[in-house]
């Protein structure tokens, strides 16, 4: 019910007052996803922006966490690599802060795309490497097969053969 969650989002921006910070963030980030799923990048990187602004006051850790991770989404589909790996460097530090595994995993996953984007094969395997050693502590299937696929598109960087028995 993505659409009429939007909807509700837009509507709520209107009504809610300035000072109701916590909504608000959740508001300016909902409008984000909704853009994104429209195509509009910038419309969607302005309000996950707004929704950081306003978490970075409330001082919420977990809210952070999950803005500075869609951040990192929308910049690595956006080409800005550096912007993306800084956005998960402080995703995975203040996720390892906490122990949350989740997170880590879906950082150091990001990071590990980065690394081997710029063909820096060692940090992309060690990267990916413990982003499926977390993965695997969530339970979460679908993301441990894209850790592992990384893994194998790593390994047959560095070594065709070697991947090949690795499959």
């Amino acid at each position: 019910e993505f659409q009429q969650a939007l909807t509700w989002a837009q509507q709520a921006l209107a009504w809610l007052p300035p000072a109701e910070l916590t909504w608000r963030s959740v508001c300016h980030g909902v409008v984000g996803l909704g853009e994104l799923l429209t195509g509009r990048l910038d419309v969607a990187h302005r309000q996950m922006q707004t929704a950081l602004e306003l978490i970075q006051v409330i001082g919420n850790p977990h809210f952070l966490r999950a803005t500075l991770g869609q951040l990192s989404s929308f910049s690595l589909m956006a080409g800005d690599l550096h912007q993306t790996v800084a956005y998960l460097r402080t995703v995975l530090a203040e996720a390892r802060t906490v122990g949350d595994a989740d997170d880590i995993g879906h950082a150091q996953l990001g990071l590990a795309q980065v690394a081997y984007e710029w063909n820096e094969l060692a940090a992309a395997h060690t990267a990916a490497t413990e982003a499926c050693e977390a993965i695997q502590r969530t339970g979460d299937s679908a993301l441990l097969a894209m850790a592992t696929l990384l893994l194998v598109r790593i390994a047959c960087a560095q070594s065709g053969y070697a991947a090949q028995e690795r499959c």
